[in-house]
């Protein structure tokens, strides 16, 4: 079950040129997001960028094989858990945070004598996000719930980083996070079988008894079906892969100063290695695999014996006649939660994608992602940075079968099915006449348990950044 990004940091604004368009068609080259499938687009300007050339922002260059942002600037490619270790060297004693049911941030506090200093920093820091993000970003301080912790930041990050290559020796786990929404190590195990193998191990490496939490959750499986074609290509399509089956178009990007789209690497023809796995859609082949970098060993964290990268994600260059356009879609009616949206797959128009976020990403927060197979669904984010082990890959490096490591992933009760992999993540940051207006891209969906389809795990923007390279993806 693979499909989807999630990204979480903010940054600044490159806007393409787009002479060929009118004011009113350009805003929507701007993002790209999966939309409904095998229904017809409708006609909300985008057919005005057709042929569509998304082209490298105005006054950047680029070096082949070195992406870089408006003139010297890039991204910052931190993620969530290392963001909330900044945080708390401004706030000793500061343990984590999480949106509450009524979007108040509930901060764990080791002393509660420091609440008031620790609340500064957190206020700062969370200023800006709010829990609902269809209600866009707010400048005004978020109201702030303390709550006693047993243990500070740095304390459960490095014990996640020290359990990592000890958990992860038993196949019954399905992700390790450092969850700083309940202020504790979280397990993810597929039954209580596995939570007392891994309580050996974990006590056999000296972690505090009271450090873990378990949750009972399957390991990943491949999630790819099929519908029709649409054109100008946009985020949430159908794509066909020469590997069989079908998936999910992520976003349309530039790439070395090239347009391309991003998908899932299990979504190609041998995944985590660069076949030129060539892409159809709705028949007709739109482009070829370029980047699709091989997993690594023994560096960022990876633990030995294992295989790591930072996302399920590879680079598709687009051939020159294919339309496409920086957008995501979006149905007629309002997304769904907890349940699919295959019943509703028309579009209703393409969200334009304005900014990218990591690790602009809060427990509890809402995010929404659009799919071939299950159409524009919506859940809340439980887990900001597991480690998180794929489906079963055939790697000959490695000799033969293996489970890769996908480090610091985001999970979320998103609705994915099959087919979906390689969807957008997003959150909605404007609405327009009452209709989605603007979009923030989160990252790539890849998969999910088998046997629950209400839990969606998501590859983040600097995971993408980190394995691929910088895209501009607006």
């Amino acid at each position: 079950m693979m499909n989807g990004f999630a990204w979480a940091r903010s940054i600044g604004r490159w806007w393409t040129a787009l002479p060929t368009c009118e004011a009113a068609a350009c805003a929507y080259r701007q993002v790209t997001t999966r939309a409904a499938w095998g229904m017809p687009f409708v006609a909300v300007a985008l057919s005005a960028c057709s042929p569509d050339q998304p082209t490298t922002p105005q006054g950047e260059a680029r070096a082949a094989g070195t992406p870089t942002a408006a003139g010297s600037q890039r991204r910052v490619l931190r993620n969530e858990d290392e963001a909330l270790l900044e945080l708390s060297s401004r706030a000793p004693g500061f343990g984590g945070l999480s949106f509450d049911e009524e979007g108040t941030v509930v901060v764990y506090v080791t002393d509660a004598t420091r609440s008031a200093a620790i609340g500064v920093a957190v206020a700062e820091f969370m200023r800006g996000r709010t829990k609902d993000e269809g209600s866009g970003r707010s400048d005004t301080a978020p109201k702030l719930r303390f709550v006693k912790a047993d243990f500070d930041w740095p304390t459960i990050k490095s014990w996640k980083e020290r359990l990592r290559a000890v958990v992860f020796r038993d196949a019954g786990v399905s992700f390790l996070d450092a969850d700083e929404g309940q202020n504790r190590v979280t397990v993810g195990v597929v039954d209580e079988a596995a939570e007392r193998r891994v309580r050996l191990l974990a006590r056999s490496a000296g972690a505090p008894e009271n450090l873990l939490r378990f949750v009972t959750e399957g390991r990943a499986t491949a999630r790819v079906t099929l519908r029709q074609a649409n054109a100008p290509r946009i985020g949430g399509l159908q794509i066909e892969p020469a590997s069989g089956g079908e998936c999910t178009l992520g976003a349309v990007g530039v790439y070395n100063g090239q347009r391309a789209i991003v998908t899932n690497s299990h979504c190609t023809v041998g995944a985590f290695a660069n076949a030129s796995t060539t892409i159809r859609q709705g028949g007709a082949i739109i482009g070829t695999e370029v980047f699709d970098p091989p997993l690594f060993q023994g560096i960022g964290g990876c633990p030995v014996g294992r295989w790591c990268r930072w996302s399920d994600a590879a680079v598709i260059s687009l051939n020159a006649n294919i339309a496409s356009a920086y957008s995501i879609a979006f149905t007629s009616l309002s997304p769904c939660i907890n349940s699919s949206c295959a019943s509703n797959l028309t579009i209703g128009g393409a969200m334009p994608i304005v900014d990218v976020a990591f690790p602009f990403v809060t427990q509890g927060m809402t995010l929404n992602k659009t799919g071939r197979t299950t159409g524009w669904t919506r859940g809340t984010v439980t887990n900001t940075c597991a480690d998180t082990p794929s489906d079963l890959v055939f790697y000959p490096p490695a000799g033969g079968s293996i489970f890769p490591l996908l480090l610091c992933q985001i999970h979320t009760t998103i609705w994915s099915q099959y087919g979906d992999s390689g969807s957008p993540v997003y959150s909605r940051q404007t609405t327009v006449a009452g209709a989605p207006g603007t979009a923030v891209f989160y990252g790539l969906m890849w998969g999910g348990p088998g046997t629950n389809f209400n839990v969606t795990w998501v590859s983040p923007v600097n995971g993408l950044d980190l394995d691929l390279g910088y895209l501009l993806y607006y």
